[in-house]
């Protein structure tokens, strides 16, 4: 067993598949707009250790900021495969960052003509913010949806839209994915992981299958 010390409640604890490392989505701290209280810090963590004990420092995902908005912050972290994940925000934008590393990796942007995706100032949704994402569990498919009131369905291996849903009249706040609309898909794991949460602390516990 090992701990990650905490300062405030996360509010959502995402593990990599590779089992390798977690996202904690905490809330920004206390800003003065409202805009950027709406926001998230992304801090992650390695599980790659044998040793009980206290987990390693942390690292946390400097958002990148482009120069179309005054304003630039995370709204939702999405999870994809081998360590990859999708940071969408304000202003439509969706960075592409490793979990590992905390590097830029990219946006996505739905304007096809767009040659340089690594340009954090590529935006979508009109440029209005992203409430919610969702990722299929084939890694294959996300749908996201914002204050523009559209639904956008990526395919993440193109990185293209596929379409986009407008009939929406008011902000889009989640979507879900149906069993219909997504490929059964399974993954072998080497491990498990359990774990709790404390006010100022978590445990974690690595057990082989």
């Amino acid at each position: 067993m090992f701990r990650i010390y905490i300062s405030q409640l996360p509010e959502e604890l995402q593990i990599t598949d590779d089992n390798l490392h977690v996202v904690l989505v905490c809330p920004s701290p206390a800003a003065a707009d409202a805009d950027l209280r709406a926001t998230k810090t992304l801090t992650t963590y390695s599980l790659d250790h044998e040793e009980a004990g206290d987990c390693p420092a942390a690292k946390v995902y400097e958002y990148q900021a482009g120069a179309k908005y005054k304003k630039y912050g995370v709204t939702r972290n999405v999870m994809l495969c081998d360590g990859i994940a999708i940071a969408v925000g304000l202003n439509g934008d969706m960075q592409l960052w490793d979990t590992s590393s905390c590097d830029y990796e990219g946006n996505l942007c739905d304007d096809t003509s767009v040659k340089e995706k690594r340009n954090p100032s590529l935006h979508n949704h009109h440029g209005m913010p992203i409430k919610d994402a969702v990722v299929s569990c084939d890694g294959r498919y996300m749908v996201c949806g914002g204050v523009d009131s559209v639904a956008t369905l990526w395919d993440l291996d193109s990185e293209a839209v596929l379409r986009s849903y407008k009939g929406h009249t008011a902000e889009v706040k989640s979507r879900v994915f149906t069993t219909e609309l997504q490929r059964s898909h399974s993954r072998g794991k080497e491990m498990n992981i359990y774990y709790r949460v404390t006010k100022f602390m978590m445990y974690f516990t690595m057990a082989k299958n």
